[in-house]
């Protein structure tokens, strides 16, 4: 130094800042792979490589994390390098599982019902049937064997609504109706009539008339 001088040190910035907010369906977080550090929001520099993770809720599976504004995607798990300094934000993605609904026939005629389908987690179904007018409809049942009452009937069609949380088959009963057979003898001096009384729709009937005395069937 031969004289007075004015010296200025310049700096540039390269810190990193990165946020992970949620979306529906689970949480997620991101860590500094140089520092260690994770969570919902994570400092760094330059250069430094983020790996995100995501834990998925009851009925759903990771699907993506991307960075607010971008259209690209980014696999949970994988590697991603900051190449300049600022804050980025990005939002982790959940997609729901799908699930089969499936129904069948169990006691009882119905002339259509609700087969069921395919139906993401937490979606509401509703399950109907038109059953045959000589039938009392009666339940659906469940793979658990819980019986289930309709909500809401028009005529012969009944309707329930039903929240998919899995794989569910269901099964739809209903009794047959019962009739009311009435036999008399005319005139009432010429004999008797046996076999009435109360029958389920569909069984057999057998009437039996003895004459009296003078009197012919």
């Amino acid at each position: 130094v031969t004289g007075d001088v004015s010296l200025t040190a310049y700096f540039e910035y390269i810190g990193v800042v990165v946020n992970i907010s949620s979306g529906q369906g689970g949480s997620a977080t991101v860590r500094n792979t140089r520092t260690g550090q994770s969570g919902t929001s994570v400092s760094g520099i330059v250069g430094d490589t983020f790996v995100f993770s995501g834990t998925p809720s009851t009925g759903y599976s990771k699907a993506y994390v991307q960075l607010n504004g971008s259209s690209n995607q980014i696999a949970y798990g994988s590697n991603y390098t900051i190449g300049a300094s600022g804050t980025y934000n990005f939002t982790g993605y959940f997609t729901p599982n799908t699930y089969t609904i499936s129904v069948s026939k169990g006691s009882g005629e119905f002339d259509s019902y609700h087969s069921g389908g395919t139906y993401s987690y937490g979606t509401y179904v509703e399950l109907w049937v038109n059953v045959n007018p000589h039938y009392n409809f009666l339940y659906w049942e469940d793979s658990n064997g819980n019986r289930i009452s309709p909500t809401s009937s028009s005529g012969n069609t009944y309707k329930v609504t039903v929240q998919v949380l899995g794989n569910k088959s269901y099964t739809i009963h209903a009794s047959p109706k019962v009739y009311t057979v009435s036999a008399s003898a005319s005139p009432s001096a010429g004999g008797s009539v046996s076999g009435g009384g109360e029958y389920t729709y569909g069984s057999e009937c057998t009437l039996k008339a003895t004459p009296k005395a003078d009197y012919k069937f």
